[in-house]
């Protein structure tokens, strides 16, 4: 996808992205504008994305009980061709019986390949299978006798009934992706609506744009170790989380897990570095996504917290995915 169609058409519509993480990633989005909407600044924008979010559910869950129902349909069809082979294995000594033998012009319009080509045929095999049937039960019905000549009549009416069925769920099931694929456009257009609505509200601000979107959900991501790191500093005080190389591979989820205190992270050259201009500030309850070279330099190893309250203490989980 060019730059072009991502800026100003669909930004995430990709094969990589199924619908049902669209609609994940939408649905956390939503929660995340709707718990930072504390000055009503993303009303408009929240209920867009509702409407949308609600219309995708909606025809996404149709499409999956419509599959299922294609899916027991196809499973009759199924059974019905696969009862072909039961029927003309019980039936064939009698239709040899009746047609004086195996070995007459009559009996090989029934069974030309033998009895085998029954059992389990494809479904162009079965229509083709039961139309022979029929036509051949209608030419020796009054040889056959009336209770054969109705059992093998009603295996072309079975199959081409339960054939008919399946054809009208599938047909359903089209029309209803069709519905989706709409969906995922305006969805699409709504989530950009929020990108850039967000990024006005905070100019400037990288990171707090970046805590509204977990993009992580668009994607399937394979399971990656976690180190998680916890604890608790006084009023003014600083922490070393780790000292470890850090390379943009790896992904910081970094939560603020107290009530009364903001607190400042940083990567530094030494456990006593101070915070610099690409520190952090992570505000009482909220949590923030970023990748380590958001918060300095990535040649410095020390990840350092420090507390910006000189009151209370403050409370941080960090967790270091890669």
């Amino acid at each position: 996808m060019s730059f072009f169609q991502k800026f100003f058409l669909y930004y995430f519509l990709s094969d990589e992205v199924t619908k049902e993480r669209l609609l994940s990633f939408a649905r956390d989005c939503l929660s995340r504008l709707t718990a930072d909407n504390t000055n009503h600044q993303f009303d408009d924008t929240i209920s867009f994305l509702t409407s949308a979010i609600t219309q995708m559910s909606t025809d996404v869950n149709k499409v999956d009980s419509a599959v299922n129902i294609r899916k027991a349909k196809t499973d009759t069809v199924i059974e019905t061709s696969g009862g072909l082979g039961a029927t003309m294995s019980k039936l064939e000594g009698i239709i040899a019986y009746n047609l004086d033998g195996r070995d007459t012009e009559a009996y090989k319009e029934f069974y030309p390949n033998g009895i085998s080509e029954y059992y389990k045929p494809t479904r162009e095999e079965a229509t083709k299978l039961t139309a022979r049937i029929t036509t051949a039960t209608g030419k020796y019905n009054t040889q056959l006798g009336v209770k054969v000549t109705n059992e093998l009549m009603a295996l072309d009416t079975c199959y081409n009934t339960a054939r008919s069925s399946q054809t009208s769920a599938s047909g359903n099931v089209s029309v209803l992706k069709v519905n989706t694929d709409k969906d995922c456009i305006l969805l699409d257009k709504e989530l950009r609506n929020a990108m850039h609505t967000v990024a006005m509200t905070y100019p400037d601000d990288p990171a707090k744009c970046n805590s509204l979107f977990n993009f992580n959900l668009l994607y399937y991501i394979a399971h990656h170790h976690h180190d998680v790191f916890t604890g608790t500093i006084a009023a003014e005080g600083t922490a070393m989380v780790t000292n470890k190389t850090l390379t943009d591979s790896y992904t910081i989820q970094l939560k603020n897990t107290g009530t009364n205190a903001a607190w400042w992270i940083w990567l530094g050259a030494t456990a006593t570095d101070t915070d610099n201009s690409m520190a952090i500030m992570v505000e009482p309850g909220k949590s923030i996504i970023i990748k380590p070279s958001d918060i300095g330099d990535l040649a410095k190893t020390f990840l350092l917290i420090k507390n910006d309250s000189s009151v209370n203490a403050a409370m941080y989980e960090v967790t270091i995915i890669g």
